[in-house]
């Protein structure tokens, strides 16, 4: 029996399961040119023709490690060239990147490479971009988000689906990785930083988890592995519940406000609650961007008090007047002045009225500057 049964099994398993994928689906894969990238794009391009869906290929050269980083997208163009995929290969110069915004490696890595892949997948009208994490991926992230603290959300690890992004491998060990790319005399590339101990993940996969296997269950990965599942079905159906509960007490609502039946909020039970107040401040600010733990507490806090109140957080109020609760943009408070400044390009201009400072730099052009996913930047065009 071919080696490579276990994960193509797996992966079409995955697809099945979460709903991956629909006939004449345009994938854009996310391929690095490491082990689980290129295994996953093999295995698609394997089962095109029985999943109908068009291939294309996307890869980023974070200029991280010189030579071997273009070495990299040589590979991949390459392994594009031979299954007659169209690619979209793109070096940003991301240390750079991290410089400006103050940003660990892995950070702006990750920002850069989602814009990156956003941005191709619009431009090219790819409706699903496919990315290569497996379920030892997952375990690590468990792990990684155990050591940070977290709460039932961060054991969830990695969401199989979230918007148009997929991950097919996600029940695939990385040993079925091995076999695959055996199997077929793939090649990967090997990412060096991959072994450098300074990165967390790095160490959570090099140091910790072979601790914990050697010293308390041989099997640890698949124990973080189940955990991430039963943590994802239950997230999703206290989400759920949030989300109900959230419409039932939702007196009136704007677009830059919701206003909530106090009493009811305060009367629901401790998870439900704090999903509902997460959920309406994502539903006024449009993200949760700086909202922590910290904030959806304080408003449960300050309700279960009884008083009027009201709770400045990150670009949003909550303010309790009586039996009704109001979460508002900090905007709202203020729409009625009206103002005009004239920015300071390249600099800061401040701008009191709506609480803000807003920077700008300028680029000599595309991909010079990163947004980072938080909804609060943009680029624009000079000349338009």
């Amino acid at each position: 029996m071919s080696k490579d049964i276990n994960l193509i099994t797996k992966m079409k398993a995955a697809i099945r399961r979460f709903n991956m994928l629909q006939p004449k689906d345009t994938v854009l894969a996310g391929v690095s040119g490491g082990p689980d990238s290129v295994a996953l794009l093999h295995a698609l391009w394997q089962c095109r023709d029985e999943l109908d869906i068009t291939l294309r290929i996307a890869h980023l050269n974070h200029s991280f490690r010189g030579e071997e980083s273009d070495r990299d997208a040589e590979y991949v163009q390459i392994l594009a060239d031979r299954m007659h995929i169209p690619a979209t290969i793109e070096k940003i110069d991301v240390p750079q990147i991290r410089r400006t915004l103050r940003l660990s490696a892995e950070e702006a890595a990750r920002i850069v490479r989602h814009e990156f892949l956003d941005r191709t997948a619009d431009r090219i009208h790819a409706n699903k971009i496919a990315l290569a994490h497996t379920a030892d991926d997952v375990a690590e992230t468990v792990l990684l988000n155990l050591t940070r603290g977290t709460g039932i959300d961060g054991l969830s690890g990695i969401p199989p689906v979230r918007e148009r992004i997929i991950r097919p491998l996600i029940q695939a060990r990385r040993t079925d990785v091995e076999h695959y790319v055996s199997e077929h005399h793939l090649s990967p590339r090997i990412d060096s930083t991959n072994l450098i101990p300074e990165y967390r993940r790095n160490r959570v996969r090099l140091e910790l988890l072979p601790l914990l296997r050697k010293d308390f269950n041989p099997d640890i990965d698949a124990a973080f592995i189940r955990l991430a599942e039963l943590a994802r079905e239950d997230s999703a159906y206290l989400n759920t519940e949030a989300e109900n509960s959230l419409k039932k007490i939702t007196v009136e609502r704007k677009t830059d406000g919701l206003t909530l039946e106090a009493d009811k909020l305060g009367a629901l039970p401790p998870a439900i609650a704090r999903r509902a107040v997460r959920e309406a401040i994502r539903q006024v600010r449009g993200e949760l961007t700086d909202i922590g733990f910290i904030h959806i507490t304080e408003v449960l806090r300050l309700l279960g008090c009884g008083g009027d109140f009201r709770l400045d957080m990150p670009g949003v109020h909550a303010e309790r007047a009586g039996r009704l609760l109001a979460v508002y943009t900090k905007l709202k408070e203020r729409a009625h002045a009206e103002y005009n400044y004239t920015l300071s390009v390249p600099g800061s201009t401040n701008i009191p009225e709506a609480d803000a400072v807003i920077v700008a730099e300028t680029a000599g052009g595309p991909g010079e500057f990163i947004l980072k996913r938080g909804g609060l930047e943009a680029v624009l065009d000079t000349q338009k």
